[in-house]
C-alpha cells in the first residue's frame, strides 16, 4: 500500500513528523528567474513547475563586494497558477523547505539541492522600478 488508507478508501501520503521546533527546514529565497520555468516531476511523479532562481552573493570579508553569483533550482506545484505568468528575468521571492534530488546523467548520479516551495511571488519584470513583492 502506498500511504494511510482515508476514511473515503483512497490512499493518503504518509504524514511528515512534526519538527520541534516548528520553524526548521524553512527558506526563503529572493532573486530572478534565470529562465522560463520548466516543468518537471516531484520525486513522486507529481507535476511540477521548476524554476532556477539566481542570486548575489557576498563576500563575508568585504560585504560592499559581489564574490559571485549563485542559483537554486525551486519545485513548485504545477497547479499553482501564479507560476504560468513567470519568465526569465522576473524577480521573484520563493519560500518553502530545503530538499535534495537525485539525477542521472551519462552514467554519473548526482545530488542537488532544490527548494520545495510553498509560496512564490513574482516582482515586476521593469528592474527600473525595484522589487515589490
Amino acid at each position: 500500500m502506498g500511504g494511510q488508507r482515508g476514511g473515503r478508501g483512497e490512499d493518503l501520503p504518509p504524514l511528515v513528523p512534526a519538527s520541534a521546533p516548528p520553524e526548521l527546514n524553512h527558506a526563503v529565497l529572493t532573486g530572478r528567474l534565470s529562465a522560463d520555468p520548466q516543468e518537471g516531476r516531484s520525486p513522486t511523479g507529481e507535476p511540477v513547475h521548476l524554476l532556477r532562481i539566481e542570486f548575489p552573493v557576498i563576500d563575508p570579508d568585504r560585504p560592499r563586494s559581489l564574490w559571485r553569483c549563485a542559483s537554486c533550482l525551486v519545485e513548485v506545484p504545477a497547479n499553482r497558477p501564479e507560476v504560468e505568468e513567470l519568465r526569465g528575468g522576473t524577480p521573484i521571492l520563493a519560500a518553502g523547505q530545503i530538499s535534495d534530488r537525485w539525477t542521472i546523467e551519462g552514467g554519473h548520479t548526482s545530488r542537488s539541492g532544490v527548494i520545495v516551495a510553498t509560496l512564490v511571488k513574482g516582482g515586476p519584470s521593469d528592474a527600473s522600478r525595484g522589487i515589490v513583492l
